[in-house]
């Protein structure tokens, strides 16, 4: 996997020299739609247009050069599509993001009667890359790559050491499509919550350290994800690599999804080592220790705008590579937007309430598809680890072993079946915020 590793710095590098008290049980037996009363809420219609007036009647700046804290930095021109393919150089010539790995497969679009641009796949509604590509069977080394559909990143921003947050805000609405046409019958509950098929995001990466800190939506959940990717063995060694999908909001079925306008706020408080998602104004879950797996003393939900402890965050953990917990500190941020296919996860609860055997014996928790060929992450780690019931993670659709390989047997229409997503954006700022 050091190869993989070796790849994504190639691709996020710096080409222009750029870049420079326990809590009870009952913490969280409580619905994440009552999350979001930490303040007195406008109704959707009302916030909506005051999250478009707010992005349409400012003049959007570009690089700011600045210090101190409660200071933006850099906000995105979206009169118009800035998006640039695979040229790191394109950030110095103005680009407001640069696509990275499967990212062209997509086309971008200006909104004709609101301040935006639209991203849709090339064809408008359904993804067309895959690793392997399409007609061709998997899993493949390097599988894990599958999940990119589309990935455009803004330059790496350094964060402050004082105490203060690099914080990422989007303004923005999507939708899955397509997802109904899912090949994998009972065993996908509801397609329109399950982001393994397709979800739209709003994505933070630190691409040395390989750590990313996700808004994940789907047509009725958002989830935040927290993620140590695995590949950079060769650097950090037998490091812990995991991935987590948090449940933090839902979506409004009342109204066409392109009108349900959240705004999303992501961030990283490096002299504290907290990471904090922000849904509509509110927090709504945070994050301690960076490079641990979850636990009830380093992962907090909010409550009425109180910080509660997650208790049993396994719940919620959708891959297991396997490795030891490691402290790490990212030095900054690089943010963006990006649709993903998720298909050897783990199926992610959509509830906070959701209990282990709830879980386990629903007959549902497998992933979709493997899409690692590798039996091993290293040594004797699986590199598919079953986090709940411990052993090797099942799926759906698998293959046969051959020594420590998986065999390229399952036919590439599990992974690409019609199944697409669109994302509108409204605002994007990157910013210093003084802390809480």
């Amino acid at each position: 996997m050091k190869h993989l590793f070796v790849f994504f710095i190639f691709m996020l590098g710096n080409c222009c020299s750029l870049w420079g008290s326990v809590a009870d049980e009952n913490d969280t037996a409580f619905a994440f739609e009552t999350e979001l009363t930490c303040i007195k809420q406008p109704s959707t219609e009302t916030a909506n247009s005051q999250m478009l007036i707010s992005a349409c009647k400012h003049s959007p700046p570009k690089s700011h050069h600045c210090c101190g804290c409660n200071q933006v930095i850099f906000e995105a021109d979206l009169s118009r599509c800035n998006i640039v393919e695979d040229d790191r150089c394109a950030f110095g010539q103005g680009a407001d993001f640069v696509t990275a790995f499967n990212g062209n497969d997509f086309s971008c679009s200006k909104l004709r009667h609101k301040c935006g641009i639209e991203i849709t796949p090339l064809n408008g509604t359904s993804f067309t890359f895959g690793i392997p590509p399409l007609g061709s069977s998997g899993p493949v080394p390097f599988g894990l790559f599958d999940h990119v559909k589309f990935l455009a990143y803004s330059l790496f921003r350094e964060a402050p050491l004082s105490n203060c947050e690099l914080c990422t805000t989007w303004v923005g609405s999507g939708k899955q499509l397509q997802v109904d046409n899912q090949p994998f019958d009972g065993a996908v509950n509801d397609p329109n919550s399950d982001p393994r098929l397709a979800c739209f995001c709003f994505v933070a990466l630190d691409p040395t350290l390989l750590t990313t800190f996700d808004w994940i939506c789907t047509n009725r959940v958002i989830y935040a994800l927290v993620e140590r990717l695995p590949g950079a063995e060769a650097v950090f060694g037998d490091y812990a690599a995991y991935t987590y999908l948090i449940p933090v909001g839902v979506r409004n079925k009342e109204k066409d999804l392109f009108d349900d306008i959240h705004q999303f706020k992501t961030c990283y408080n490096r002299e504290k080592g907290t990471v904090t998602w922000e849904l509509d104004g509110c927090k709504v879950f945070q994050i301690t220790q960076i490079g641990h797996r979850l636990t009830k003393h380093n992962a907090f939900v909010f409550k009425d705008g109180k910080k509660k402890r997650l208790n049993n965050p396994t719940r919620f953990q959708v891959l297991d590579h396997g490795g030891v917990d490691q402290d790490i500190s990212p030095t900054g941020l690089q943010t963006g937007l990006a649709f993903f296919t998720l298909l050897d996860f783990l199926p992610a609860p959509t509830r906070l309430k959701a209990c282990r055997q709830d879980i386990t014996t629903t007959g549902l928790y497998s992933g979709l598809v493997r899409l690692e060929s590798s039996l091993y992450r290293f040594g004797t780690t699986f590199f598919y680890n079953d986090p709940l019931q411990g052993g090797e993670q099942s799926f759906i659709e698998d293959s046969a072993l051959v020594g420590t390989q998986y065999q390229p047997t399952i036919p590439s229409n599990f992974r690409l079946f019609g199944q697409g997503a669109a994302l509108r954006l409204f605002k994007y700022k990157i910013s210093h915020e003084k802390a809480d």
